[in-house]
């Protein structure tokens, strides 16, 4: 889906909420060309015994998350913001109308999905996009059930933004954009 954005309209701000080891924060800085970059996570994911079947310490090479992520993009084309701590609050400490994109990949509770959309609104530029990974009602691997979708719907049918694109991926862990009008 991001593919799709990289030709059609500039991104000059754009926010990555849940940024893991930054595989997909490099997709989007290469694929969009941002000026200025948000990276919004807790950074514990070090803390966890185990991470997508491996130790979390063979992901970030013995660093914490967040040195991992900081040195990663040390060097990096754009300026690159890092947030610490919950998303929702993290997103809401941005300015009003200043991000021309918000990819969120949080948590994937209702409760949390909802915080995030909600604080993600108010800081969406007036024509910004709001894309929502993992748009499935369950992880088929683990069982998890996931809140993304009463979310995103939530926001939907009660407020101004309205779905421009869905991407689907081969075991449901889909995305979708939505954006004001």
């Amino acid at each position: 889906m991001i593919e799709a954005f990289g030709t059609a309209r500039r991104f000059d701000a754009i926010a990555e909420v849940g940024v893991a080891r930054g595989d997909f924060s490099q997709s989007l800085i290469d694929t969009l060309a941002p000026k200025i970059f948000h990276a919004i996570d807790r950074f514990r994911l070090h803390e966890m015994d185990r991470l997508w079947g491996m130790p979390s310490s063979h992901y970030f090479e013995g660093l914490t998350q967040r040195a991992y992520f900081e040195r990663r993009f040390a060097g990096a084309a754009v300026p690159v913001i890092v947030h610490e701590g919950d998303s929702a609050a993290m997103i809401a400490g941005l300015p009003q109308g200043s991000i021309d994109l918000f990819y969120i990949d949080a948590a994937h509770d209702a409760a949390s999905v909802a915080a995030d959309a909600a604080a993600a609104a108010s800081a969406a530029a007036p024509d910004g996009v709001l894309i929502f990974n993992d748009y499935t009602l369950h992880d088929p691997y683990s069982g998890d059930a996931y809140g993304v979708v009463e979310a995103v719907n939530t926001l939907v049918t009660t407020s101004a933004w309205r779905v421009i694109g869905l991407s689907l991926q081969r075991d449901m862990f889909c995305d979708i954009a939505l954006a004001r009008g």
